[in-house]
C-alpha cells in the first residue's frame, strides 16, 4: 500500500527520526514490512482488525490461510481478518434472515433488516464486536493500535472505542 511507500521515503528524508508516522488501516502491513523494515520501524498503524502477530497466531486465521492459501510464511496483510469476520457477519444476518422469512422469500430487503439485528455478534475476536444496528452501518466500532517494532507489526493498545463519525449521517 502506498503508505508504507510513503513512510520509506520520509525515512530516506530524514523525517521519521522527528516524526511519529501512523497509518490508517490500509496502510502499513506484513507484507510492507518484510519489503521495508528499516523505515517502518516505529510506526504506528490504527486498525479495525487484527494484523500483524496479533492476526499471525489467530487459530482460525491459521486454519483457514493455510487450507485454503498456503504456508503462513506467504501471509502479508491482516485484512485477511476483516475479509472473515465480514463472513461470519453475513452468516449471522442470513442466519437471523433465514429465520425470519425462510428460504423461499428471502430478498435483499431481508438481509438488509436482518444485518441491523445481528449488533454485538463474535466475530472470533478478528474485530471488535458486530456493532451493526438501525443505526450503525459500521461493523465494529472498536480498533487496536499497532506499532511495528523489531520488523514485526505487535499491539500497542487492547481493543478501544472509536469515535462514531457514520451515524452523523441521516439515514
Amino acid at each position: 500500500p502506498s503508505p508504507t511507500n510513503i513512510i520509506r521515503d520520509a525515512y530516506r528524508l530524514g523525517l521519521t527520526k522527528k516524526i511519529q508516522f501512523s497509518s490508517s488501516y490500509w496502510g502499513i502491513s506484513t507484507g510492507g514490512v518484510k519489503s521495508h523494515p528499516e523505515p517502518l520501524e516505529g510506526s504506528v498503524v490504527i486498525s479495525p482488525f487484527l494484523r500483524g502477530e496479533d492476526a499471525l497466531n489467530h487459530p482460525l486465521v491459521q486454519k483457514l490461510w493455510t487450507k485454503y492459501r498456503g504456508p503462513m510464511s506467504t501471509f502479508k496483510n491482516g485484512g485477511y481478518c476483516l475479509g472473515i469476520a465480514l463472513g461470519i457477519n453475513f452468516c449471522s444476518a442470513l442466519k437471523v434472515a433465514l429465520d425470519e422469512v425462510g428460504y423461499e422469500k428471502i430478498t435483499g430487503d431481508d438481509i438488509y433488516r436482518a444485518y441491523q439485528k445481528i449488533g454485538g455478534k463474535d466475530t472470533k475476536g478478528l474485530t471488535g464486536p458486530c456493532a451493526y444496528g438501525p443505526k450503525s452501518r459500521r461493523g465494529s466500532n472498536l480498533a487496536k493500535i499497532y506499532r511495528v517494532k523489531n520488523s514485526k507489526i505487535v499491539p500497542i493498545t487492547d481493543w478501544v472505542r472509536m469515535p462514531d463519525a457514520v451515524s452523523l449521517h441521516k439515514w
